[in-house]
């Protein structure tokens, strides 16, 4: 899914489609739709809803796909103060820049290239370092460890293929 046609604020305004602060982290406005309530730091696929004639950004497990690619947005509510997204509610998820909280499906290294797994919403350890050319399924780099199986990560900001488990 392409956010090209969405413009860019910039500053934490939280009525905007999507925010782009001073430090270069890019925020999206999606809207809740899964169920249930969106974890903090949780790693969702983006994609749109069209209902009743409204076009809207929302969120997806991850899904398996070796011919497209996903823009990947880690649950960050930053801009309206919270962590989580609920059930039914608008709220932001973060696609670039440096995001302080984001989950791992296992033990990761500092400046590993991290990955999405189809059947775990979090980053995996691509097995390649940051001095090495990024992998075309890498979507961010693991920066500090902050407690078990989270870490703090710069994410790259673009799409990513999608490895099947």
């Amino acid at each position: 899914m392409a956010f090209g046609n969405v413009p860019n604020y910039p500053g934490t305004n939280t009525g905007n489609s999507r925010i782009v602060e001073s430090d270069g982290s890019v925020f999206v406005k999606v809207y809740n739709d899964t169920g249930v309530a969106l974890a903090r730091g949780v790693v969702y696929s983006l994609t749109h809803t069209v209902a009743s004639s409204i076009a809207y950004a929302d969120v997806c497990a991850p899904v398996a796909s070796t011919t497209r690619s996903a823009v990947i947005g880690v649950v960050n509510n930053a801009p309206l103060g919270q962590d989580t997204i609920g059930i039914a509610s608008y709220g932001y998820v973060q696609i670039a820049g440096y995001c302080p909280y984001v989950v791992t499906s296992g033990t990761v290294a500092a400046g590993a290239q991290l990955e999405v797994l189809a059947t775990a919403a979090a980053f995996i350890d691509q097995g390649t370092t940051s001095a090495a050319v990024i992998g075309l399924n890498s979507a961010a780099i693991a920066i500090a460890n902050v407690t078990t199986n989270v870490w703090t990560a710069f994410l790259f900001g673009f799409p990513v293929n999608i490895e099947a488990a």
